[in-house]
């Protein structure tokens, strides 16, 4: 680490930038670092370097492992999310939601958690809502304001009101809070044209960090296959929300140029081994499943590892992406990170083989741009 300040001290303006787009187990331990080296570098509260980190709430984070909370729960409110999706099978989420006394959606659209909902309460549209949400870590006080876009298209209501006027049936004391009333009455309409309000920064921004040496472990991968396995969000989909909609699954995949299904990516000398060509039919399986998908032989894959975009494999989620391709989640080992609980997607490992020819693929551009003369990337 002293290495790495004394390296970076000799630039005019150094910063270090930590964030996991493939969660691992030792994931929080890289953003703490990023932290320190900042710290180190005096580049905390200054202008052109980062904010300090929030305070963590006494007694610390904990663990917030979903799955765990679901086997637990009696009755589960799914409030915009979709667990049976985006949790692996071997979590038990299937047959915690069987389980439960009740459930209760809270969605636009059915998916594959609202399938074992007892009760569908169907909310507004992203467009259609009013959001207000506070920073975490801010110069100063501030919020941040989301005005609906359009009227309401159905009868639907907020997650909010929807509590409210249920406990209204019930006699029960609610508070209605609503991005007015978090933002401040006074002056709310020219906050809300600007899209939020910010206070003065303060007289004098520290860290609180305390000096030390941070400690670090090496990131963690259940089982003995040969291979990593890597699922990432999709540039199209994120974690499988944006797969409903017809004109996103025609957007062409990044990496392949794929559109409507994603496919599984490994390197050229993995592919001659198996004999696999782009669109081949290929078998990636874990420890707890396994899953088939059509190939994309990537010119700049890492041997080794196998990727593979989320947002395909629903089982309920509207006609054009239930049953459509294959959910690179649900074959996951059950490893989390051990301070957040955050699901480490990128700790399982996995074996591949090849499982048929060429079959419902469908490419926007065949050839590689990399692989032409005239490829500029």
């Amino acid at each position: 680490m002293r290495e790495v300040v004394q390296g970076l001290a000799e630039a005019q303006a150094p910063l270090v930038i930590a964030g996991a787009s493939v969660v691992q187990t030792n994931s929080l331990d890289a953003v703490v670092m990023a932290h320190e080296l900042n710290r180190a570098l005096g580049n905390v509260g200054k202008k052109g370097g980062v904010l300090p980190p929030a305070n963590p709430p006494a007694g610390g984070f904990g663990e917030r492992r979903a799955d765990e909370a679901l086997r637990g729960a009696r009755v589960v409110i799914l409030d915009d999310v979709n667990p049976a999706y985006t949790l692996p099978r071997s979590s038990g989420v299937l047959e915690a939601l069987t389980r439960a006394e009740m459930v209760i959606g809270l969605s636009s659209f059915l998916d594959d958690s609202g399938a074992f909902a007892d009760l569908l309460l169907p909310t507004h549209h992203a467009l259609e809502s009013e959001i207000a949400v506070v920073p975490v870590v801010s110069p100063g006080p501030a919020v941040n304001l989301g005005m609906p876009f359009v009227e309401p298209l159905y009868d639907t209501r907020a997650p909010e009101r929807i509590w409210f006027d249920l406990a209204r049936k019930m006699n029960v004391e609610y508070q209605l809070v609503t991005a007015k009333e978090i933002a401040g009455a006074e002056g709310f309409a020219e906050a809300a044209r600007r899209g939020g309000a910010w206070g003065e920064a303060g007289s004098s921004v520290t860290s609180k960090a305390q000096a030390g040496r941070p400690t670090t472990l090496a990131a963690e991968f259940e089982g003995d296959y040969p291979m990593y396995f890597q699922p990432y969000l999709s540039l199209q989909f994120h974690e499988g929300r944006g797969a409903n909609l017809p004109w996103l699954q025609e957007l062409p995949d990044p990496a392949s140029s794929g559109i409507w299904g994603l496919p599984v990516e490994i390197d050229p000398g993995t592919a001659k081994s198996l004999r696999v060509e782009n669109g081949d039919i290929v078998r990636v399986e874990s420890q707890h499943g396994f899953l088939d998908a059509p190939a994309y032989v990537h010119p700049g894959a890492v041997p080794g590892v196998v990727s593979m975009a989320i947002g395909d494999g629903h089982t309920h989620y509207g006609r054009y992406a239930s049953g459509r391709g294959a959910n690179p989640l649900s074959i996951l080992a059950p490893v989390y990170e051990k301070s957040t609980g955050a699901l480490a997607f990128g700790a399982t490992r996995v074996r591949l083989a090849r499982a048929g020819g060429r079959k419902d693929w469908i490419q926007f551009a065949a050839p590689d741009r990399e692989e032409r003369d005239y490829g500029h990337r």
